[in-house]
């Protein structure tokens, strides 16, 4: 049964540099700073962002409870699929919320970057 959907987008030249020191976990800030081109770390970062926002929608809590490091997107097998692992607070809450499965998507076109978290009980 599913308990949220999230959806997110964002236009990726809004997206400063700096962002990355407060959303990024240890994991992703190792995948972003081996990023040379400056598009692809603003790419990397939107998609983030706009991941972890539709996380906390599908989650009913809006940004601000749970910090962004405690989310993190990483793209963990040959298809290349995006899969979403909660640590800390987050991972406390899926456990509360009985979330027995979290389903992420994301995709880049031109200057946007569009994302999708659906959350399953």
């Amino acid at each position: 049964m599913i308990y949220g959907v999230g959806i997110d987008i964002l236009k990726t030249n809004r997206v400063n540099l700096t962002l990355s020191e407060k959303i990024l976990s240890e994991r992703e800030k190792a995948i972003y700073e081996v990023l040379k081109k400056e598009e692809r770390k603003r790419e990397f970062l939107a998609g983030r962002f706009a991941a972890k926002e539709a996380f906390f929608k599908a989650l009913k809590i809006g940004i601000g409870k749970i910090p962004f490091k405690d989310v993190q997107i990483i793209y963990n097998n040959d298809l290349g699929n995006p899969e979403l692992f909660a640590d800390g607070k987050a991972k406390e809450l899926l456990g509360d919320l009985n979330i027995s499965a979290v389903h992420t998507s994301i995709t880049h076109e031109k200057d946007y970057v569009v994302a999708v978290v659906i959350l399953e009980i």
